[in-house]
């Protein structure tokens, strides 16, 4: 079995961004087949306002360009009226998938959440049950659906109940040397 990286890019408005996920397959022709469940397990979370616009697939060996995009264009599942409107964008929520005796992974999912889906800076305890249960079957499932980049498989998800906020354009910081004495 080989593991693959799947990206699934999503846009709403004009900001779009993506979420990585590792899958474990029997080669690359046959990856493409485990992204649905990870496209439903987001769509599951997500507004119908945002727009899964396409997949891709690619090798994890550094300097191979293998890879395979899969359009998607289809919306989230969420109906707006039940958001209660959406948060910008650079609020997110943060699901830790936990591996055995190490730091767990995470992923940042924005586009998700709403007035009615949070309550005074933490998101409510039904969506944590949502977001949990859409995504329990990628890691509970036999095979498994995603996996580590390295490692043996995930054994439990959580949500860290605080909203965080996350730039949408994450970029360095310049830093300037200071001028070499004597010149």
């Amino acid at each position: 079995m080989a593991r693959f990286r799947v990206e699934i890019f999503k846009r709403l408005g004009g900001e779009g961004w993506e979420n990585r996920y590792h899958i474990e397959t029997v080669s690359f022709t046959t990856a493409p087949a485990n992204v649905q469940d990870i496209v439903d397990s987001e769509r599951a979370i997500h507004s119908e306002s945002v727009l899964f616009e396409y997949a891709r697939v690619s090798t994890l060996v550094e300097g191979d360009d293998l890879f395979l995009n899969i359009p998607l264009n289809v919306g989230g599942l969420v109906p707006g009226s039940t958001t209660g409107g959406l948060l910008p964008l650079w609020n997110v929520i943060k699901l830790y998938f936990h591996k055995d005796l190490q730091r767990p992974d995470y992923k940042l999912f924005r586009g998700c959440l709403g007035e009615a889906n949070s309550e005074s800076g933490t998101v409510s305890s039904g969506f944590q049950s949502t977001v949990i249960n859409a995504f329990s079957p990628l890691i509970t499932s036999d095979p498994k659906v995603i996996w580590p980049e390295e490692g043996t498989g995930y054994v439990d998800l959580s949500i860290d109940p605080l909203i965080r906020p996350r730039d949408l354009h994450r970029r360095k910081r310049q830093v300037s040397s200071p001028p070499l004495a004597g010149t």
